[in-house]
């Protein structure tokens, strides 16, 4: 049974390790070496950890500085090119303005040529009834003048010569033609 005896063995060495001061001090060294070879190990890897979140962030910055370039540069083309919308929509306002303030002398212009002829006609409006006014009255003077003619025309009219145009003639066949 060279099984059992190996068990035998490695109770009585684990048992002497135990109880044995030297040999607790050098685990003790041996745990101890250990944890600092872990410790230096640990601090290694969280050097390379700070170092690559380092990286990280610096490249995090760095494109965030970028998308922050990137917009600003996009709002600023967006603010450019309102800026020259706005410029162009000014200028034909201005033109516009322009024509219309052109449009408005000419209208101006205009009225006044109108009122002058207003004027003018209403001047000749006037004139034009004084004289309707001055032929009316001759028309009434020449009424009147006809009819005191008819009154006396009646009684020398008999003394007239016969005339000799058509209607004459006709009055005379009329006249003969009753006898």
């Amino acid at each position: 049974m060279p099984h059992g005896k190996t068990i035998c063995q490695l109770e009585i060495s684990t048992v002497a390790d135990d109880t044995d001061p030297n040999s607790r001090r050098s685990e003790r060294q041996q745990r101890h070496a250990e944890t600092e070879a872990d410790l230096r190990v640990i601090s290694g890897l969280t050097e390379i950890i700070q170092h690559r979140v380092s990286k990280v962030c610096a490249r995090s910055r760095d494109q965030l500085a970028e998308d922050n370039r990137a917009d600003h540069e996009a709002e600023l083309r967006e603010v450019k090119n309102t800026i020259r919308i706005l410029e162009v929509e000014v200028e034909t306002a201005v033109e516009e303005n322009g024509q219309l303030e052109e449009k408005l002398k000419e209208r101006e212009k205009e009225l006044i040529d109108n009122k002058c002829l207003v004027a003018k006609q209403s001047s000749a409006l006037q004139e034009m009834a004084k004289a309707n006014t001055r032929l009316v009255e001759e028309r009434d003077e020449a009424r009147k003048l006809l009819q005191q003619i008819v009154a006396l025309g009646g009684e020398g009219l008999s003394r007239l010569p016969p005339s000799r145009g058509p209607s004459s003639q006709f009055s005379r066949q009329e006249g003969r033609g009753s006898l």
